[in-house]
């Protein structure tokens, strides 16, 4: 009889691989790794034909793609090792707010998340806009210093994707408008008011008088101009106060104050001579 020898060759266990691996989507892509000899690629868990040329993901589109690997050791092949490969969609971080512009008196706004876009981290220049959260875009107006910002959502690398800064959006905060006049002024009965309203911020004016019962002269309904020049008749011999109410509304942005512009004018009555109207003296007496 003759002796037959028979080599036993150990099947290979399957290549050791990194998975998942991720892209962002038209994010450049590189082969498909694994640790193994003779490798063998397919698309499918079982079956197929094996091929040596090592696949390259597309990631021309959002989605999940598995890979399968084995290894083979002379005419024995091994199990197979899956790869999966995630392409995510890129991250949308278009916003807007509410309007451009916004008094610096008035609510504070959010911004408005485009559909399919994702809130990240706000962010402005130049400095003087102030975040109530800058991961929620609320902007603090009364904290922050009136002017001109260019505000973005900056959303951190995720899922293969890069950094995303959405386009800047151009909001300004104007400030509230107030008077720069003395609250109080003086005039003496019968002379004309000539009371030049002024504001460090640019404005028109709206003003009135509550009706003092012992004066007369006073305007009692809106009076749209920038002069207060009432002539003002005290009716009594002491001196009478008429309290002016004056509304301002920028003329940038339209804000109107809400803190109270009064001007309290105080009316001297007009001089005059309490002695008798005649007088009878004898002849050289002082």
């Amino acid at each position: 009889s003759k002796t037959v020898k028979v080599n036993v060759t150990d099947t290979p266990a399957a290549p050791a691989v990194t998975s998942p691996v991720i892209y962002c989507v038209g994010a450049a892509a590189t082969p498909l790794a694994a640790t193994g000899t003779g490798l063998l690629w397919y698309t499918v868990a079982t079956g197929g034909l094996g091929s040596s040329t090592v696949p390259v993901p597309s990631t021309a589109t959002a989605g999940s793609t598995d890979y399968y690997v084995s290894q083979q050791n002379g005419t024995c092949e091994g199990g197979r090792a899956k790869i999966t490969v995630v392409v995510n969609s890129k991250i949308n971080a278009s916003f807007s707010y509410p309007s451009s512009g916004f008094c610096q008196n008035t609510a504070n706004p959010f911004p408005v998340i485009a559909p399919g876009a994702v809130a990240g981290i706000f962010k402005s220049t130049p400095a003087g806009l102030v975040f109530v959260n800058n991961t929620t875009g609320e902007i603090d107006l009364k904290a922050s210093v009136p002017g001109t910002y260019l505000i973005t959502n900056e959303i951190a690398p995720v899922g293969g994707c890069a950094t995303v800064i959405s386009a800047p959006f151009t909001l300004t905060i104007y400030p509230e408008p107030s008077l720069s006049n003395s609250s109080t002024a003086q005039v003496c009965s019968g002379t004309a008011l000539n009371i030049v309203l002024t504001s460090p911020v640019p404005s028109n004016y709206s003003w009135s008088a509550t009706d003092n019962l012992n004066t007369t002269g006073e305007t009692l309904t809106p009076k749209q101009t920038g002069v207060i020049n009432d002539v003002l008749m005290n009716q009594t011999a002491g001196p009478e106060i008429v309290k002016y109410t004056i509304i301002l509304t920028s003329q940038a942005g339209a804000c109107i104050n809400l803190k109270p512009q009064t001007i309290d004018v105080t009316v001297f009555p007009e001089p005059s001579i309490t002695n008798s109207s005649t007088a009878q003296v004898c002849s050289g007496t002082a």
